[in-house]
């Protein structure tokens, strides 16, 4: 897989009055504008699945070698942790090009898990269910919310709807902790970014006092990680898979990541919920 690794433009304040461009960087000023931000946010979220993927890699990784030389115990714990991390890195592609690529490692992991530690549904008297991140993400659908909320502007802290910031042009900011809030580079309270050099950053609504009012089943969520934690499997669909042999209650084992690998999941049709 190709790591792509992008570094935020940034300028220091005390760089010359024109740079290698030509272009005066008197210009450059906090709070001015630096570009389009369709790019700059396409790169962020390629970086973004690219290492939650490394993550799940290093933890499928570390699995296989724990097999051999540790606990199995352990290996089985790792292995699990993977798909976790796996789906997540699913989601966040999801209708971009690395969507298969990314679906196609979660069920490599979950067929050697399945090989080397064995699966089974959830069984709680006789009522079957499983929270196994491969038939979730098997199943394109998650959750979105209607609410009303007061939204601030992560780049100045003012009401997003008069403030004049708009989310598809980048600004130059300057680093570090603001009156308002975090870094408006990273977000994070304490960082690296400099007070003394200016970043382009993209703007995005916080939400604050959020009333909820509705929750709807989608496709694809706005919020990649909003999805089912749990998938209750009924009685006739056991009955269909396993014939006579089912009875409620028996323990049912799970071999789904041992079929062919059928590609990515279809849409979601909602009439049929």
């Amino acid at each position: 897989m190709l790591l792509i690794r992008s570094r935020p433009k940034r300028k220091t304040i005390s760089d010359s009055s024109v740079d290698g461009g030509g272009a005066a960087l008197n210009q450059s000023v906090e709070g001015s504008d630096a570009g389009p931000a369709q790019e700059f946010l396409a790169l962020r979220k390629v970086e973004l699945i690219q290492r939650t993927h490394a993550d799940a890699q290093g933890l499928a990784d570390a699995a296989r070698i724990t097999q051999l030389f540790s606990s199995a115990e352990a290996a089985e714990q790792l292995a699990r942790e993977a798909l976790t991390v796996a789906a997540k890195a699913y989601w966040f592609a999801e209708q971009t090009d690395l969507a298969e690529f990314e679906h196609k490692y979660l069920h490599e992991i979950g067929r050697w898990t399945r090989m080397s530690f064995g699966c089974q549904l959830d069984c709680h008297a006789t009522q079957y269910s499983t929270s196994c991140p491969v038939l979730i993400a098997d199943k394109r659908m998650g959750l979105s919310i209607g609410a009303v909320c007061k939204v601030t502007c992560s780049f100045c802290g003012e009401d997003m709807s008069e403030c004049g910031h708009r989310r598809e042009r980048l600004y130059w900011a300057i680093g570090g902790r603001t009156e308002f809030g975090p870094c408006r580079v990273c977000g994070k309270q304490k960082c690296d970014h400099k007070s003394t050099e200016l970043y382009a950053v993209p703007v995005k609504g916080i939400l604050h006092d959020c009333v909820l009012e509705e929750a709807s089943v989608v496709d694809v969520p706005a919020d990649p990680l909003a999805r089912q934690t749990k998938l209750d499997i009924g009685h006739q669909r056991l009955q269909e898979l396993l014939g006579d042999a089912f009875t409620p209650g028996i323990a049912v084992n799970c071999d789904h990541c041992m079929e062919t690998y059928h590609g990515l999941p279809e849409s979601l049709d909602v009439g049929k919920l």
